[in-house]
């Protein structure tokens, strides 16, 4: 008997089963064979993780994942994984998938699972919503996330609005005590309580650098984006500020102390401060030019965008998953995260933009805006904006600030 118990160990591990800290070997139910061996695998992502970095922790094999990519990289946008979503995968003995779970959040379950004869079927599970619109109010004390965060505003709707004014404001640095901001939202209820926040609809901010305004509208064929009073686009070439919540430990300079060599050099970029593993996002759309180690960069990923424009991102912590010379990626993208590789004395992000081949501070730049609303199309966007300011200065003065808005 302890000779077929040591076989059979040595049969599975040879399959990597048994080098999992988070399998088990069970017997369960399937079709067409009740007594079939199966490795379950159950994890969730963590901080900074990738759900294909996930799998790899957990020592799935390279063929499960490829299985799981090919059947729902429709359904699941895997750029989009957040850090808690949880998984459960059933391998069978020779190694196929089974069956995979993957639980979103409460609301929201994609499952494949595989029938006797090997065809794979795919399932979504939603809970259906009801769309509210809200309205936040508010005047900044000390930072954005402290004035939202006090109120118990849910952090999605903080990223959504630094998100609207990307282009416009680079909130690490043009924010100040005294600004006030108003958002109009959607957001999503399910069973009389609040599950997720949704779209901004209008939006306005004013500081000490300027009042902005934005409203959500979109054009027949096209994605929604955001514009201004005018009609004219809010979006630009690349965004402000490629990691958010941080602050500038150092300018462009054309002579500065070096922190490690102790010389005067030209520092022809900035360093955004930020918690080491913080992610690191593509600037704009553009296809990587290099990515890997780069000398006293450390870590380091550059890419070109049209116009002209190429962006580096140095003393990365490690390269995001996918990230490669050759690859194409899109603005808001992770392309790495926050560390302190190279020479560096604190996690930090060393940002660049050349144009033409010739660095320019980031800090300055403007880019072109995208196209206005076509005249075809402002009496309709007029007309939504009215709408989108009736509803925002009626739930503004409004005591629960919510209302149904079709």
């Amino acid at each position: 008997m302890r000779r077929g118990i040591i076989v059979l160990a040595l049969f599975f591990a040879g399959l990597g089963f048994l080098q999992i800290k988070q399998s088990s070997i069970k017997k369960l139910p399937t079709p067409g064979d009740s007594n079939e061996l199966f490795c379950c695998y159950s994890g969730v992502v963590r901080e900074g993780e990738s759900l294909y970095l996930s799998f790899s922790r957990l020592g799935i094999p390279q063929k499960i994942w490829a299985t799981v990519f090919e059947k729902v990289k429709g359904i699941i946008e895997f750029n989009r994984i957040k850090p808690g979503e949880e998984y459960l995968l059933k391998v069978s003995k020779n190694g196929e998938l089974v069956y995979y779970e993957h639980r979103r959040s409460e609301w929201e379950t994609v499952k494949i699972e595989r029938d006797s004869i090997g065809i794979f079927s795919i399932c979504r599970d939603t809970v259906v919503f009801t769309k509210v619109i809200r309205c936040y109010s508010g005047r900044i004390k000390t930072t954005l996330w402290d004035a939202m965060v006090s109120d118990s505003i849910p952090p999605g709707l903080i990223d959504n609005l630094i998100r609207v004014f990307a282009y416009n404001i680079d909130f690490a640095t043009e924010t100040r005590l005294g600004d006030e901001f108003s958002v109009l939202y959607e957001e999503d209820r399910y069973d009389g309580k609040a599950a997720r926040v949704g779209s901004i609809l209008a939006a306005q901010y004013k500081g000490k650098f300027g009042t902005y305004r934005a409203y959500k509208y979109q054009l027949p064929g096209a994605g929604q984006l955001y514009y201004d009073e005018q009609g004219r686009s809010l979006k630009r070439a690349l965004l402000r500020t490629p990691v958010a919540f941080v602050r500038i430990s150092s300018r462009f300079s054309y002579s500065r102390l070096h922190p490690i060599l102790g010389i005067r050099r030209p520092h022809l970029g900035v360093d955004y401060a930020a918690p080491f593993g913080t992610p690191v996002i593509a600037a704009g759309s553009g296809v990587v030019t290099y990515a890997g180690w780069n000398g006293g960069f450390g870590n380091f990923v550059s890419i070109q965008h049209t116009g002209g424009l190429t962006t580096t991102y140095g003393h990365l912590s490690r390269i995001a998953s996918g990230i490669r010379k050759g690859s194409r990626v899109r603005e808001g993208q992770v392309i790495g995260y926050v560390g302190s590789t190279g020479l560096a004395t604190g996690p930090h992000l060393d940002y660049r933009i050349l144009r033409n081949g010739k660095f320019v501070d980031p800090l300055r730049i403007t880019a072109i805006p995208g196209p206005p609303i076509p005249k075809s199309h402002i009496e309709s966007f007029k007309k939504r904006k009215a709408e989108y300011l009736n509803l925002l200065e009626a739930l503004t003065s409004s005591e629960n600030k919510n209302a149904i808005f079709n």
